[in-house]
């Protein structure tokens, strides 16, 4: 039987996704809160949980890990999607959905983003 270590602590994708679009020199913020009472997440409309403003408007991106990647898809194209389409009519705004995932490079594993980028084709 193998032990994990006992202070491995999970990755956090939404830190991963901030940490590159600041990166990048774009203004951006985690718009996900925390309901304490809960003990869960609520996203901004149900789907967003960072808000990126880039010079062709405004970025909406639902973060998580390799293993959210197809339930977070399935979810956003399945009941959120009145959610998806309200916010891609807004003029100005895109939505993406990205996964982080470790992926060899070299001797090497980073981290990179498996990125899903919605149009109102997903929705039709």
């Amino acid at each position: 039987m193998v032990e994990l270590a006992k202070n491995k602590k999970r990755p956090n994708y939404t830190s991963k996704t901030l940490q590159h679009f600041r990166g990048m020199g774009f203004p951006v913020d985690k718009v996900e809160q925390w309901i304490p009472r809960a003990k869960k997440r609520r996203d901004l409309f149900g789907i967003i949980d960072i808000i990126v403003l880039t010079p062709s408007g405004v970025l909406g991106i639902q973060s998580t890990g390799p293993s959210g990647y197809s339930s977070h898809l399935k979810e956003m194209t399945g009941n959120k999607s009145s959610a998806c389409v309200d916010w891609l009519l807004t003029p100005g705004t895109k939505l993406q959905l990205w996964a982080w995932r470790k992926v060899k490079e070299g001797r090497r594993e980073i981290w990179r983003p498996k990125v899903k980028y919605f149009s109102m084709d997903d929705f039709i």
